[in-house]
């Protein structure tokens, strides 16, 4: 029965987050955006994110531990990793492993030589 709430609780969280990620996306002028009808997405979505967050709070103490204590350890990991990898600490600790020039235009496509 724990294991049946955490998923709810998981569920219900990650459709109101999609629900409320859909008014952003009905802002955008990206060319996915024209999926989101602009008029229903600014009535369903917080109508959607409000029933899940409202089903939310009916659900047992107990199932908003387990994910908040998931999410915590998952916080925990993933700040540890970025302290320890980013370009800034290895630009303090003086590394030359890093090149912050090289990683910085990985990204720009490539020119042609002529």
């Amino acid at each position: 029965m724990a294991l049946l709430c955490m998923i709810s609780i998981a569920t219900l969280f990650a459709f109101a987050v999609v629900s409320l990620g859909t008014l952003k996306l009905a802002d955008c002028r990206c060319p996915i955006a024209v999926a989101v009808p602009r008029s229903c997405g600014r009535i369903a979505a917080p109508l959607g994110a409000a029933t899940s967050i409202f089903l939310m709070f009916g659900l047992p103490i107990d199932s908003w531990m387990r994910p908040a204590v998931w999410l915590a350890i998952g916080l925990l990991i993933s700040f540890a990793y970025g302290a320890k990898h980013s370009r800034v600490a290895h630009a303090l600790k003086g590394s030359s492993r890093v090149n912050p020039v090289a990683h910085s235009n990985r990204h720009r496509p490539a020119t042609s030589r002529q």
